[in-house]
């Protein structure tokens, strides 16, 4: 099992940017199986969930005012 996480990194983005989101959840990876590695995503519920943590220009670092 992987550490539980409480934000994760929003692919939707535009480029050059990194936008987190809140989502918290945790990843069991099965070694057990002929499929194996087998991973299984967990999600908690949360009313919040999606809700923007940051979002950088990825290439700065710096904090971007807005979304387009």
């Amino acid at each position: 099992m992987t550490p539980g996480v409480v934000t994760r990194i929003d692919f939707t983005a535009p480029p050059r940017w990194e936008r987190a989101v809140l989502g918290a959840g945790a990843t069991v990876v099965d070694l057990g199986g002929p499929a194996s590695p087998l991973f299984h995503l967990l999600q908690a519920r949360d009313p919040r969930a999606g809700e923007q943590v940051y979002l950088v220009d990825a290439v700065s670092g710096e904090e971007v005012a807005e979304q387009p």
